[in-house]
């Protein structure tokens, strides 16, 4: 399988999977489906790209406030996607926890 393009994992994991992502918890069942498939062709470890940018130290969050994150992330793509823009939204999203 083809590495995703950085600039949108989530467009990446929709086409591959033919699933669409509209909240966290759809993300998680893809991000679980994508794992057990790398897992069963023998992945051994997982690497962070957001670690490059940012401390590798994450706080806990709870799952609603995490939810809330993802949302405002995937309408900064949707919004991003529109005008062809391909930064990285996530990271930029993620540090406003």
């Amino acid at each position: 399988m083809p590495m995703p393009p950085e600039f949108d994992i989530v467009g990446w994991l929709e086409e591959t999977y033919a699933v669409k992502i509209r909240s966290l918890s759809d993300w998680l069942e893809v991000f679980e489906r994508e794992l057990d498939e790398n897992l069963a062709n023998g992945i051994i470890s997982l690497k962070s790209v957001i670690a490059y940018q940012r401390s590798i130290r994450f706080e806990e969050v709870s799952f609603k406030d995490a939810a809330i994150v993802f949302q405002k992330a995937l309408k900064e793509r949707t919004e991003k996607c529109v005008y062809g823009d391909k930064s990285l939204v996530l990271p930029k999203v993620v540090q406003d926890l």
